[in-house]
Order: C-alpha cells, then structure tokens, then sequence
C-alpha cells in the first residue's frame, strides 16, 4: 500500500524557488515600507511601465505574479508571452504557469523536469564562468543540483551564495531550506538562529522557529516574534509565515485561542507556504478561517489547495494540485509521497510508477519511493506476468531487507508483502501479512496505517473471492469509520461496489471511475458553510440561515 501521514505535523521552513520566481515573492519585498504603498494594485502599473520600458525575464515574472494575482488577465497574458519566448531560460515553475495562462498546457512530467534541470545546471555553470560573483546564480545552481539528487554539489554552490551574500535573506533561507532537505537540521537551524540579522527581520525568525522545530529544539526567537507580531508594525504580508509559524508553537503548547488569532492574521495577505499552515491546522479545527477562499488571491498555492481539494473529496482535483506541489519542489520527498498517495486511491497505477520510478533516479535509496513503486507494480498487476523475474526478485530482497530491519516503515513493507502473497494465490498468507501490519500499527498508535492495511486486506480479499471477504470488508468499514481520511472513505465506496457487483471489479477498480465515488459537491458546499467555534465551555456549530428548515 502507499502511506503518507495525514496527520504528519507541518513546519513553516522556507520555500527554495529559483531566483526569478522568488524574486517577484512578498519576501523579497522591503521590510521597512509603509503600510498601504505596497500594496498590488499600487504596484501594478509600475511594474507594466518598467516592463515595456526594458522588457527583461524578472520584469516579466514580477509583473506575471502581479497581474496574476489581481486577476488582470490581459496583462498576466503579456507577461506570460515574454515568458514563453525565452524558451529554456525561463525557470520551468515559471513556464508552466505563463503556458498554462496562454494556452492551458498542464505542467511537464517529472521526468521533462529533470531533464531540464540537467539542461538548467549546464546553463548556469556557463553564467557562472562570466559571472562568477553573482549569489543568485549559485543558489540557483543549488537548487537544480538538489533536484538531480546531487546534494552534495548544491551544498558546496550554497557555500559559495552565501559566502557572496553572507546577508541576504532569501539566500539565508534557501540556504537552511537546503540543510533541512538534506538532513542537516541541527546546522539548518544554528545557520539561521546566529546570524546577527535574524533578530530583526521576521522571515528569518519564521525561518528559525520552524527549523529549531524540525531539530528538536526551543525557538530561540519566540518573544522577538511576538512582540513584532502585537503592534502589527509590519506589512500583513511580511508577517503571514512569522504568524504561522508562532500559531503551531501555541497550537502545540496548549493556547488554541491566540493561535486561532494569529492565523487569521496570516491569512490577511498569505504566501502560499503561510497559507498551506493555516490549512494544515484547520483539518481537524474546522474554525471557519476560510482558506478555500484564500486560495484565489494566491495563484502558487499549490500545497493548501491539494489539501483543500482532498479534505472536500475531490480527488482527481487534488491530484493535479499535487502535480503542481511537485513541479515547484521537485527536489522534495513529500509531493513525490503525495502524488502517489492520491494516485493510489484513483487506482492510477500507472502516474504511481512513473512518479516514483523518477523519483528513484534523483534519490535511488528513498525507502518511500520503492514502496509506493513496489505497491503499484504489484497492484497493476505487470510483475508477476512479466516472465524475467529479476526484477520481482529485488523487490522481494528490498521487502525482506526493510521488515527485518524493524524501522519505521516496516508496516509498509509488510503489508506489500502481503499484497505479493494475495497475488501469488497464497491467500492465508497474505491475510496473515495484513493482520500483522494492522497488530503493530495498533500497538504504535497508528489507526491510519491500520485502516490502510484493512482497506487493502479487504481489496484483496474481494478480488481473490476469499472465504473471509465480507469479515475483511466489515473490519475495513469498521476502521476507516474511526478516522477522517477522504481518501479512505473514497476508497471504502468503491469496495462496496466491488462487493455489490464483484463481476464489474476491474471497471470499479480504474481512474475512469473517480468521479462516481467522489463525495458529492452539494456535500462539499454544504460543509464549506459551516463554522465551529471553540470555546472554553465546548464546540458551538454555526449553521446559516439559508441552511436552517423552517416549519
């Protein structure tokens, strides 16, 4: 089965964008700017007069985001046009979204991707012999390098960038951002902690503060962040991750009230990574801080708007938001998890092995990729009919290696395994494997994994026509019941029909299929129109008007 933890805590560390596309962000924004001059609709037609004066690729990406934002179509679409004739100068996150502006062409495959990021390091290492002194250039060549997998390469061009801009915040945070996807994350946070900057600048002490979570460690920064967040001295925008990033220590320590404030002060004028937090502590909180609306004003948000879409049932949606997740943090494990997550659930075997089979090219030891592969391949059902057994037998090792080693994702290999043996026709076998992983996810506490297992023994079980199928079925309705997961529930649908109708399995069991299991919309906006307010004396639900029968 595929895993990701629905319930895995969220940290605010920074996004690492290439050098044009963060260029046009709020954190490259002045800190010392009034309230109300800054703000888009001010900018707009300063950056459309720069940009026809001296049209240049920054311009154009400012401009681009801009315009974006603020729903001028007619001049996003003339940024995106520049963008589009730059060809492979343009960074591809950039590219995808002009192209997707011009003409609606969905972003490239991953493998398109790592291809151009190979292209991208070739191109920047010839920049670089001109202008050897120039930091942007350097991170940039980092990140390419991370996502190729080469992390040992992009850490020596961050020590360049920042030895070149020993000061600069977004190179600072791109630097820790780094450190933290390489596992570093004790010099992650001391990198950011003991710059003499960090103290003054909120970007950098929402930096510090998630990395000194990651690490294990206490904010160092926490009363300098609260005191920059009381006055509001700042603009909402130079504050909205700092907001975020104080709300998950309150959250965690216990004071939901000033965590529930503080968030909605993020979502006054949200990035994206602030607004992917506010949805992130709104699953099971429910406050009503409406961050589906705030998805609009936010065009990047890819991260938020795949949970939104999947909290609403609406699979198909949040995987293309997924897709997009990945596209703007190729080098990240995470959307790789989440693509073949909701992939899974669609029965999309196929976007599953070759999002992971990439994946594994850039980091051939992820423990997570060749178990989402190995499901997939198992499930598709290729495998077992291909005639050159090699391939399953080191699939087999890499079960045998993992659940003997007792780590954390043992459950996972287990229950594959389980998944082989039902394939296989040793059908005791398998459930056997599947109860194993349901034990031991219910000894760690882990009642999503359990629910998985169950969900996948009960599959199996349907689809061999085993003895024990409406036991196994029951026990799956029972557990995913316990626990909120959309994408089990989604799941579970679908096992029904397969057990009503088992004759119609392989039809039920496609991604032609997602639509009829989806959670109806009129459910979706039902469910967007209620509010929960926490209160010392309990939950109040909010119901409006419109909603409330009259007799």
């Amino acid at each position: 089965m595929t895993v990701y933890n629905e319930k895995t805590k969220r940290r605010v560390v920074p996004r690492w964008r290439s050098s044009i596309v963060a260029a046009s962000s709020k954190d490259f924004q002045p800190l010392k700017t009034k309230p109300g001059k800054q703000r888009p609709e001010h900018i707009l037609p300063t950056q459309v007069e720069d940009f026809e004066a001296a049209p240049d690729l920054g311009r154009a990406a400012e401009l681009f985001a801009t315009a974006s934002r603020l729903g001028e179509t007619a001049r996003a679409k003339q940024a995106a046009a520049f963008i589009r004739s730059q060809g492979a100068l343009a960074p591809s996150l950039l590219m995808d979204a002009a192209l997707s502006v011009l003409n609606g062409i969905k972003p490239r495959l991953l493998s398109e991707r790592i291809t151009q990021d190979a292209a991208a390091v070739a191109h920047l290492r010839a920049l670089l012999k001109r202008r050897p002194k120039t930091a942007n250039l350097w991170v940039d060549l980092a990140r390419h390098q991370a996502a190729l997998g080469d992390t040992e390469k992009a850490a020596k061009s961050m020590q360049i960038a920042l030895a070149l801009a020993p000061n600069h915040r977004w190179v600072l945070r791109s630097a820790s951002r780094l450190l933290l996807h390489a596992g570093e994350v004790e010099a992650a946070h001391r990198l950011i902690a003991r710059h003499p900057r960090t103290r003054f600048d909120p970007w950098l002490i929402s930096a510090e503060i998630a990395s000194a979570q990651v690490a294990g460690k206490q904010p160092k920064f926490m009363r300098q962040a609260r005191d920059m967040l009381r006055p509001q001295i700042w603009l909402p925008s130079h504050v909205s991750e700092l907001a975020t990033a104080v709300a998950t220590v309150e959250l965690e320590t216990g004071t939901a009230k000033n965590a529930r404030r503080l968030l909605k002060l993020a979502l006054k004028d949200p990035t994206e990574n602030a607004l992917a937090q506010v949805e992130w502590a709104e699953r099971d909180s429910r406050d009503g801080l409406k961050v589906a609306s705030a998805l609009s004003r936010t065009p990047d948000a890819y991260e938020a708007s795949c949970w939104v879409k999947y909290n609403e049932g609406q699979l198909e949606e949040a995987l293309e938001a997924a897709r997009q997740w990945l596209q703007d943090e190729s080098y990240a494990t995470r959307p790789v998890g989440m693509v073949c997550y909701l992939a899974s659930f669609l029965d999309d075997y196929k976007s599953v092995i070759e999002t992971a089979n990439e994946a594994l090219l850039r980091h051939p030891d992820e423990v997570l990729h060749r178990n989402n592969l190995i499901f997939a391949l198992l499930s598709q059902g290729e495998l077992l009919a291909n005639p050159d057994q090699a391939e399953l037998a080191s699939h087999v090792e890499f079960l045998r290696r993992r659940i003997n080693a007792k780590d954390d994702d043992a459950l996972h290999a287990t229950a594959n395994l389980g998944l082989l043996c039902y394939r296989l026709a040793r059908l005791e076998d398998g459930r056997k494997l599947y109860e194993a992983t349901m034990d031991a996810a219910e000894k760690m506490g882990n009642h999503l994994i359990r629910a998985h297992a169950a969900v996948m023994n009960s599959r199996e079980a349907l689809l061999s026509r085993a003895a024990w199928s409406n036991e196994a079925l029951a026990t799956a309705r029972k557990l995913t019941k316990r626990i909120l997961s959309p994408g089990l529930s989604f799941y579970m649908r679908k096992l029904e029909a397969v057990h009503k109708d088992p004759q119609k399995a392989a039809e039920i069991l496609s991604p032609d299929t997602a639509k009829q299991y989806s959670t109806p919309k009129q459910f979706v906006d039902l469910m967007k129109d209620l509010r929960i307010e926490h209160t010392e004396s309990g939950p109040i639900l909010w119901i409006p008007k419109h909603l409330i029968k009259r007799n």
